[in-house]
């Protein structure tokens, strides 16, 4: 069996998934909370005879294959072939969207038909769903978007920091879409820690949450959708550069930091840097304080006129470690922590971090040769 093409990696936690071109979804990894959909907690590819024939695929329920996956720490997320959404592992914060705070995935008789897709409105399906730490968003079909699970600090942007889904906040039932602003709908969403992010139907970028480091792009570290900071609907839309006519064409968010794949092919992240993760040549934050975003904020060096094709910020034993692109070379960089190797340079030093010569063309290409 080949892979589909779309291929995920919880970094943090361990797991990771893949949709295969028969539409099946296959996980392997850490499995502590079920997060792999077998109805048991034990790893899978950790031991011989464990991977190919005998790795299972997860039962998503009669009938139905997989159109896209979602990871994040514990838990695991798919947009089915009806366009319902079901997630599975842990649910402490009602993540899962079930309304309660159970783990699912780690037992007998959990997965197929009988984990029922998540309640997302009366008549309405999932386009694209996001997980983030302890929270998971979804665009829906008619392009507004809902949160649900942990909401301490706003990551949810209903205006509060209740949880929703947990039996213990507001139901599923009653979860209201986010305020976008006006008429504004979404086209592309991205989850990280404690924070969430759009691409809106203007091409524009909103964030919301948590804003320690300057993940939001406002140039401030002043939270939206809490109730205390503002509203989503009366944010910003992020300003990426051009005078603020750049758009986004791609999203993608780590723990604290968020990258943005520009209408131009260029990228840009903004937020915590102490691995070097945003690729400027240095560990200052950016986007908590003036003057730190637009055109003072500039694109990441990837090469002499190389263009990005697709962006993925990782965790690790340090907080938003690493940040992978590739390329339109169709070959792949990666910059940021590298304690484990996870940037694929064949040693363990940082890229990034404090010399910009380590950038740019200068900074290798993965090696994938077979």
């Amino acid at each position: 069996m080949e892979l589909k093409g779309e291929f995920l990696s919880s970094t943090v936690n361990q797991h990771t998934c893949a949709i295969l071109n028969d539409d099946s979804l296959k996980c392997w990894g850490r499995n502590d909370q079920g997060q792999l959909g077998q109805g048991d907690i034990n790893a899978r590819g950790d031991g011989s005879g464990e991977m190919g024939a005998s790795l299972l695929a997860v039962d998503v329920g009669t009938g139905l294959t997989v159109k896209s996956v979602s990871l994040s720490y514990q838990q695991t997320c798919v947009v089915l072939s009806d366009d319902t959404a079901k997630c599975w592992g842990f649910n402490m914060t009602g993540q899962l969207g079930r309304d309660d705070q159970n783990a699912v995935g780690w037992a007998g008789g959990q997965m197929g038909d009988s984990l029922t897709p998540i309640n997302v409105g009366a008549g309405r399906t999932v386009a694209h769903i996001a997980a983030g730490r302890n929270h998971t968003c979804a665009i829906l079909d008619n392009a507004t978007v809902k949160c649900w699970g942990l909401n301490s600090e706003g990551q949810l942007g209903q205006g509060n920091t209740t949880n929703v889904g947990d039996g213990l906040g507001n139901t599923m039932a009653s979860l209201n879409a986010v305020s976008l602003g006006g008429a504004a709908t979404a086209l592309s969403i991205a989850a990280g820690d404690k924070h969430t992010c759009v691409i809106l139907d203007s091409a524009g970028v909103k964030c919301w949450g948590y804003n320690s480091s300057g993940q939001l792009g406002q140039n401030n570290t002043t939270q939206i959708g809490d109730g205390v900071g503002p509203s989503v609907a009366a944010s910003s839309v992020i300003d990426l550069g051009g005078s603020g006519a750049r758009t986004a064409t791609a999203l993608a968010a780590a723990d604290f930091h968020t990258c943005a794949i520009l209408d131009n092919g260029s990228l840009k992240c903004w937020g915590y840097n102490l691995n070097g993760q945003l690729g400027q040549g240095d560990t200052n934050h950016r986007g908590f304080a003036a003057n730190q975003m637009g055109d003072n904020l500039p694109p990441i060096g990837l090469g002499w006129q190389r263009t990005v094709l697709a962006v993925g910020p990782g965790g690790g034993e340090s907080t938003n470690s690493h940040v992978c692109a590739v390329l339109d070379s169709r070959r792949i960089k990666c910059w940021g922590l590298n304690s484990s190797g996870q940037l694929g340079l064949g040693h363990t030093q940082k890229r990034g971090d404090t010399d910009t010569g380590k950038m740019g063309d200068l900074l290798p290409y993965v090696d994938l040769t077979p």
